[in-house]
């Protein structure tokens, strides 16, 4: 059983953006986000890791985020939307690591990444293509660029057993220590 933590953005941005992932293929894994924690096994208890996370996003006020560039990871055949958050997202990704510390696991080269280099706040629009479709795309988005800016208020931990994810629990930022009911 895997987990993924991942910030909800508002529905008339997944709008926008659902129709560029499900052409590259992206769309049927998890509704539009920002990733936050993906994927990681949890090494302790699932209820524990679930009570730290509702803890860190009750203490966390909404993130108010600007949708940019479209962005191109070779390596993983990523593309990306790029996220400026004044440094709001890579502060709870920074603190969930903290708090999550010796309770999950992952080794996935996206969470790899982040821990070695510094997160980077994004919403994939696909990735680990088949390399020409990986260039295709890369061609066919060359200089979009997104200009919406909206506040996150919301995070959802999905849950997988295999290949498909499904909502697990969704969390409500910035409540107190009374947050994160669904």
């Amino acid at each position: 059983m895997h987990l993924a933590l991942a910030l909800d953005v508002p529905e008339e941005v997944a709008a926008t953006i659902s129709p560029l992932r499900a052409r590259w293929g992206h769309g049927r894994l998890l509704p539009p986000h920002l990733t936050l924690l993906y994927p990681f096994v949890p090494t302790r208890g699932e209820a524990q890791v679930v009570a730290v996370i509702r803890r860190v996003l009750a203490e966390t006020a909404p993130i108010p985020v600007r949708l940019g560039q479209v962005r191109a990871i070779e390596a993983s055949r990523t593309i990306y939307v790029e996220v400026a958050d004044e440094g709001a997202a890579s502060h709870l990704y920074d603190r969930l690591l903290e708090a999550l510390a010796g309770m999950i696991y992952s080794e996935r080269a996206e969470y790899l990444r982040f821990r070695e280099h510094g997160f980077l706040p994004h919403l994939t629009l696909t990735d680990e293509i088949h390399t020409a479709d990986f260039r295709k795309a890369r061609r066919e988005l060359a200089g979009m660029r997104f200009t919406r800016a909206f506040t996150v208020t919301h995070a959802t931990l999905y849950r997988t057993a295999g290949h498909d994810w499904e909502p697990h629990t969704r969390f409500r930022l910035g409540v107190g220590e009374e947050a994160g009911r669904a």
